[in-house]
């Protein structure tokens, strides 16, 4: 089975240099999203079918995604960067709001 990885990090992709050539010399199938990514978005990419092949039995995907928080009025309160733990599922099995 080919090695599949989600590669979103804007900085990689628009950046040239070496490391291009190193990642495709790997042998892996790269599925490229722009990034940052979202929650919503990063949940509706995990939902894909494929998802699921991605993760050994039992595995996490682990990833970095901006998260919101909105009031009662549904106005956007608060941003934060984030690292989110998904299982084979596509469900969220922690959270975790980074501090610089």
């Amino acid at each position: 089975m080919t090695t599949r990885i989600l590669l979103t990090t804007t900085s990689y992709q628009d950046t040239p240099g070496p490391h291009h050539p190193l990642m495709e010399a790997q042998g892996w199938e790269i599925v490229r999203e722009r990034g940052p990514l979202t929650e919503a978005q990063m949940l509706e990419l995990a939902r894909r079918p494929a998802f699921a092949e991605l993760l050994p039995p039992g595995g996490l995907l682990l990833a970095g995604t901006v998260r919101g928080e909105w009031d009662a009025e549904g106005r956007l309160r608060e941003l934060f960067n984030s690292l989110i733990a998904l299982d084979p599922t596509a469900q969220v099995v922690g959270l975790f709001d980074k501090a610089h």
